[in-house]
């Protein structure tokens, strides 16, 4: 019996061993995560700080009141403080159950064991404000603001039960029509209602907003961030839209046809006409 019983002691104390190693290698996450929405829900509070916080950044850009070299600043400013901030949050996980617990109402359950949306975001929206003339940065931050998350709204509710196709990413087809609609529609009012005159003409606005719309929508669909952390949409969506936008605007003095198909010439504003010439089509004048 003695040899039976330690030949029994033996293989529990083996099962012991690797019920322990197992629980050891297996990643945990952080208890307040359990509290945090998972990424299929609709989400609202997130997609409405989504577009608050983008349009904010617009509007510093629109400002007269506001310098544009110092928005840039402070963007990139914000852009390298929450990304050291979330690089710590992954490191320390004391930090990690503070900053859920402060931000539980807009972070995903996904982000708790990994770096989240918001330092791409602002990655996105500091490197389009930096390299784009002012009015093409702004209605690219504007896809990025409204656009991407309707794309989400629409994708959750609509692409999940009534209209369900589906790209390859994985992403909604209901959701990029949403964002190409919506993108649109913000670029022509944008382009309408405020100071810009990158373009005169009501179908000459269509075109360079369906431009950036359309580019914005293809970026939002490539991406699907629950396969993959990089590349991030919010990056991609306003830097595919910004050159979209000053691409169009350029092509009509190369005789584009899309520019064309209106019949109508495109009065573009000296920041826009820079552009051109910045591109190397120096014999062009304004209009």
């Amino acid at each position: 019996n003695a040899p039976r019983a330690a030949r029994a002691a033996g293989f529990t104390w083996v099962a012991a061993r690797r019920s322990m190693a197992s629980k050891d290698t297996t990643p945990q996450k952080p208890s307040r995560a359990s509290k945090l929405a998972p990424r299929a829900s609709v989400h609202l509070l997130r997609k409405i700080w989504h577009s608050v916080l983008g349009s904010g950044m617009a509007y510093g850009l629109y400002s007269p009141d506001i310098d544009d070299d110092f928005v840039r600043l402070v963007l990139m400013t914000l852009f390298l403080t929450i990304t050291t901030a979330e690089l710590l949050r992954l490191e320390f996980p004391w930090f990690n159950e503070h900053v859920m617990g402060v931000f539980s109402l807009i972070m995903r359950d996904s982000e708790a064991t990994r770096m989240s949306g918001t330092p791409f975001y602002l990655a996105g929206v500091a490197l389009t404000a930096a390299v784009f003339p002012k009015d093409i940065a702004i209605l690219a931050i504007l896809c990025l603001a409204i656009g991407d998350p309707m794309a989400s709204l629409v994708g959750v509710t609509i692409g999940t039960n009534v209209f369900r196709a589906r790209w390859p990413s994985g992403k909604s087809v209901a959701g990029s029509i949403a964002c190409f609609a919506v993108c649109l529609f913000c670029g022509v009012k944008y382009l309408a209602w405020s100071s810009s005159t990158l373009v005169a003409d009501h179908n000459q606005r269509i075109v360079v907003a369906g431009a950036g719309a359309l580019a914005a929508s293809v970026a939002e669909a490539l991406v699907n961030t629950t396969r993959s952390n990089f590349p991030d949409d919010n990056v991609l969506v306003p830097i595919f839209a910004a050159v979209a936008i000053a691409g169009t605007l350029i092509a009509h003095f190369s005789q584009s046809v899309a520019l064309n198909l209106f019949g109508a010439p495109v009065v573009l504003s000296q920041e826009s006409f820079d552009l051109v010439r910045l591109c190397g089509l120096d014999n062009l004048q304004p209009e």
